[in-house]
């Protein structure tokens, strides 16, 4: 990608494409986004400025949960941290932060 020009990444990459066939996708001429990174922002925007998500140190896998309640009647999600996965449940009255290894149940 670097080398056809890419200064963030594209949604589908392969080299063995032809040139004239890089841009298609979908069935479309041009139906490839060629800005793809940008379509995990509202991700990392909303884990961390409305759930409160806060790694405090990476290498541990530690973290802390600072929720602007405020906001929501409920809410429900699942962030990764390291190698864990932090499960964020707000019910409207109780607030439950639990944690698993990725691609486990979480514990409850």
């Amino acid at each position: 990608m670097l080398k056809k020009g890419a200064v963030t990444f594209w949604e589908e990459y392969d080299p063995a494409v032809p040139e004239a066939e890089q841009y298609d996708m979908y069935g479309d001429r041009f139906g490839k986004s060629l800005c793809h990174a940008w379509s995990a922002s509202p991700i990392y925007l909303l884990a961390r400025y409305f759930v409160g998500l806060t790694v405090t140190d990476a290498a541990k896998g530690t973290y802390e949960v600072h929720p602007h309640l405020a906001y929501f009647d409920s809410l429900e999600c699942t962030l990764p941290v390291g190698d864990k996965d932090v499960h964020v449940v707000w019910d409207g009255k109780e607030l439950k932060v639990e944690e698993g290894l990725k691609g486990e149940s979480v514990k409850k």
